[in-house]
């Protein structure tokens, strides 16, 4: 292997469930924050704001996931409004 290449061990990064700070999910704050997705939010923000007619915002992805939550949650940022 050289020196640019990865091996497949350093793709993953493994955790034991003794290192999170919560037994389960129901532990873990609540938030209306999107995580993991900054730059498809920073999309939308950006699209949201713009002050002209005539620009749309596409968004696609697989049915039931979080999209819809990203976008009212982003939409609520602009105009100041909480669901």
């Amino acid at each position: 292997m050289n020196n640019y290449e990865v091996g497949p061990e350093s793709l993953r990064k493994f955790y034991s469930l003794d290192d999170l700070p919560w037994n389960t999910t129901k532990d873990i704050p609540q938030t209306r924050e999107v995580v993991g997705q900054e730059r498809g939010v920073n999309s939308i923000l950006f699209g949201l704001n713009m002050n002209s007619a005539g620009y749309n915002i596409y968004v696609t992805g697989m049915r039931n996931t979080e999209n819809l939550l990203t976008n009212r949650t982003s939409g609520e940022k602009v105009s100041g409004k909480t669901g």
